[in-house]
């Protein structure tokens, strides 16, 4: 595997883990309640936020 097929693989799963997490979100923002749902939703938001900053890494990196 070539340094441009690492890339683009690591952008797939990035970009997979992504839609999870926003569809984890919307799940939990609308349908769970109480602590322990509003800390997992804290969460999911923190990553979200982490893997969105790898993206952009990931885009630079590839452009």
């Amino acid at each position: 595997m070539n340094e441009d097929e690492q890339w683009a693989l690591l952008e797939t799963l990035v970009v997979e883990r992504i839609q999870f997490l926003e569809s984890r979100i919307a799940s939990y923002s609308k349908w769970k309640s109480g602590y322990r749902a509003a800390e997992l939703l804290e969460d999911f938001k923190q990553e979200l936020g982490c893997y969105r900053d790898l993206k952009d890494f990931v885009d630079r990196k590839r452009a």
